[in-house]
């Protein structure tokens, strides 16, 4: 079990991250380059790096799906 909201904050960053890209980006992620990365940074209030890990594990989850 998580502790002191870590993982409620960690939700939360992800929300924010998803709210600040357009609906092109969100249904074709694909087309987020680095300028794109760095004003979905700015909006949802992390980095580049947060946006980066989150795209990498959307990534991987959807490879994962298309092998099941």
């Amino acid at each position: 079990q998580v502790r002191d909201g870590a993982g409620e904050k960690q939700l939360k960053k992800i929300e924010a991250m998803i709210l600040s890209m357009t609906a092109m980006e969100r249904h074709n992620p694909d087309i987020i380059n680095g300028s794109r990365k760095l004003r979905i940074a700015r909006g949802s209030g992390t980095t580049t790096r947060d946006v980066n890990q989150l795209l990498n594990q959307f990534t991987q989850l959807k490879k994962l799906t298309k092998s099941l």
